[in-house]
């Protein structure tokens, strides 16, 4: 007969999972602690060993930095002023150099910093998405330890500060029913400065909203979610579209979108990045640069690109195809230079680990069933910023925005192997414990329905059961 108590016992066992996981345990916050502690020691190991060329991109964001610091605004070298790099990044930089002064090593702090506060964000996200702090814990602890994202923070490159703010995004969606009220706002703010700092990751957008529907739970909560967000959004967005506008003569986040169309669909395009001057326009770019403009030169440069497409769809979705698959091709690439003893090690590392991240990523669909929500958020999520990069064309290090996402995937993935593992060793020692081969104990005899007991050793013959003694009060 169910009792009282266990009626009640039930009835806590039947409230919801996100009112249990709200509880922080002292054994949880020490085991945060020390993935935090792991992730700040490798990136700052990192930071020591590794250095930090400025080339290309990252001597980019450098001068950017560096001349806003100086109040110079958003200007070249040379004077002129430039949208052509996503402006973020430099943006977020500079009251660092106007406090500290300009260096590598003062870049390697904040990116230090920020990798650390996105494993925190990653583990919040994840603790919230799927309902266990332990999946949580497995999926930021695979953030923690992935050696691109720790080597990564020694450059100056604008994808530390687009990690930190996808990580911002997914926590915030995470806890969109649990939060105040200037969640959304804060969401969208951090969408308006990740579309400024690198708008390739707007495509994470259908991903990340249907993490907040599934906090919110429904549609009305969840439209003044994205108007608020909208707003916010809009707000961080529009000095930089007004400042465009204003200098360039054009609305836009920055000059370079037709640019890089085009590098990705021109008859000399292949899956990779291929600089300006190996494509047709190659030899004529720099003249058309100095009477075009930024803006109107990379404009001119998107319509060659959309009338290559229209021309040639069957060539473009076949390479677009290519893009795709080696976007996802495991890091066995060498680097610009010989490599040593201590990089060829790394690379290693770095590749066990990206395979190792994919297979639990494939395990953990396995329990779409019990947390399809946070796997299809997810999914969308790669999907959409895998199709950009079809779009334009394939730098292994666009990857890594996106392989945190996969980290704490790959935590499910983890949670799914050791649930298996354990169960797997229970059954073991099971088998073990009824292991026929072993005689058994007279002591545990099963009485014969007659009330008799078959003598061990003498078939057919039988005799009296002897029963224990009773208590004298009959239990």
């Amino acid at each position: 007969m169910e009792t009282p108590a266990r009626r009640l016992s039930s009835a806590h066992q039947g409230t919801s999972q996100s009112s249990r996981v709200s509880e922080w345990s002292r054994a949880e916050v020490a085991v945060l602690s020390a993935i935090l502690l792991l992730a700040f020691v490798l990136r700052l190991g990192a930071a020591i060993a590794v250095a930090s060329p400025l080339e290309s991109d990252h001597l980019g964001y450098w001068q950017l930095s560096q001349s806003m610091a100086d109040g110079r605004g958003l200007i070249l070298p040379d004077g002129k002023p430039t949208a052509w790099l996503s402006i973020g990044y430099p943006i977020f930089l500079s009251p660092f150099f106007m406090l500290f002064g300009p260096s590598v090593a003062l870049v390697k702090t904040v990116n230090v910093a920020l990798g650390v506060c996105s494993v925190l964000l990653g583990y919040l996200a994840a603790r919230r998405m799927f309902q266990a702090p332990r999946i949580a814990a497995l999926g930021a602890l695979i953030f923690a330890v992935y050696l691109e994202a720790c080597v990564y923070g020694t450059y100056v490159a604008k994808e530390n500060l687009m990690v930190f703010l996808l990580m911002a995004q997914l926590a915030l969606a995470a806890h969109a029913g649990v939060s105040p009220a200037w969640n959304p706002a804060l969401f969208g703010a951090a969408t308006g400065w990740l579309a400024v700092s690198g708008n390739s990751a707007l495509s994470f957008m259908p991903g990340l909203l249907a993490v907040a529907y599934f906090a919110l739970g429904r549609v009305p909560a969840m439209l003044r979610y994205c108007v608020i967000a909208g707003i916010a959004g809009a707000l961080t967005i529009a000095p930089v579209i007004l400042r465009n506008h204003l200098v360039f003569g054009g609305y836009g986040l920055n000059n370079n979108g037709g640019f890089n169309l085009y590098l990705g669909n021109n008859p000399s395009s292949t899956a990779y990045f291929v600089g300006i001057e190996r494509t047709p326009v190659g030899p004529r770019w720099q003249a058309m640069l100095d009477e075009l403009g930024e803006r109107e030169a990379s404009k001119h440069l998107g319509e060659l690109a959309v009338q290559h497409i229209l021309d040639n769809p069957g060539q473009t979705a076949l390479l677009a195809l290519r893009k795709g698959i080696i976007f996802w091709k495991p890091p066995v690439h060498s680097g610009k230079t010989q490599e040593s003893r201590f990089e060829g090690l790394f690379r290693l590392i770095w590749l066990l680990q990206y395979v190792g991240i994919a297979l639990l990523c494939f395990v953990a669909v396995l329990r779409l069933r019990e947390h399809w929500r946070p796997i299809l958020a997810i999914l969308l999520m790669t999907a959409g910023y895998t199709a950009v990069h079809m779009l334009f064309y394939v730098i292994y290090r666009y990857r890594l925005p996106i392989l945190p996402m996969l980290c704490l995937l790959a935590g499910l993935g983890a949670d799914t192997v050791i649930g298996l593992r354990s169960r797997l060793a229970r059954q073991s020692g099971r088998v073990t414990a009824q292991d026929p081969s072993r005689p058994p104990d007279p002591a545990l005899a099963t009485p014969s329905p007659a009330g008799t007991c078959r003598k061990m050793g003498s078939p057919g013959r039988r005799g009296p059961c002897h029963s224990p003694p009773r208590h004298p009060s009959g239990r």
